[in-house]
């Protein structure tokens, strides 16, 4: 469950993020199998949006921060590219990082699972940037509310993330659909589906 106050110019004002800018958000414990080297290497290729940032909210692990730490990626942090927000987030945080959002990263790699993020992202009408595999590639398949990404090609989730951003008409069709599918299915209904999997967050 999902639950907040605040409208989706907090977090975008504090963080100097502009109106025609898009979001990505990485949530959670952020560690390798989220596959945030692979989006953050899919910054270089030339078909990822110029106005596309990447919010990164959640504990960093060690393998994360020392990706962090490398000289590339400070200076996407030092330009407002990459945005960290290295600490336990609060439920009304959560909420608001949602709601600045437009995207939410499950490329998630070598995991079968399914993700609790997944179920926040339907419930707040966010298309997805997603693995092919595991519960969660099935899901974006069934319900239609995403792109699919080679996890290790940064070209597709380049690609990807350009038509998320640009194809304004798939966008909205991904957005409709999440929100059925959170209308659909209760916290319990979730469960039933996943009840013998690990969940991350």
């Amino acid at each position: 469950i999902i639950n907040g106050e605040g409208d989706r110019n907090f977090i975008r004002s504090k963080y100097n993020i502009k109106l025609k800018d898009r979001i990505i958000l990485v949530y959670g414990l952020l560690k390798r199998k989220k596959g945030i080297k692979w989006l953050i290497d899919s910054m270089k290729h030339e078909d990822f949006p110029k106005n596309t940032k990447i919010i990164l909210a959640g504990i960093q692990k060690k393998e994360i921060r020392k990706i962090l730490l490398t000289e590339e990626v400070k200076t996407y942090i030092k330009i407002g590219k990459i945005i960290e927000i290295n600490e336990y987030v609060s439920e009304e945080l959560e909420y608001q990082l949602y709601k600045a959002s437009d995207i939410v990263w499950l490329g998630y790699q070598d995991f079968y699972g399914m993700s609790g993020v997944l179920v926040q992202a339907a419930k707040m009408g966010l298309p997805v940037l997603a693995t092919k595999n595991g519960l969660i590639g099935w899901y974006v398949k069934k319900y239609n509310i995403g792109e699919h990404v080679e996890i290790t090609k940064p070209n597709t989730i380049a690609n990807a993330t350009k038509i998320l951003c640009e194809d304004i008409e798939k966008y909205d069709n991904y957005k409709n659909n999440t929100l059925a599918l959170a209308k659909e299915h209760t916290i319990c209904n979730f469960t039933n589906t996943i009840c013998n999997t690990i969940i991350i967050k």
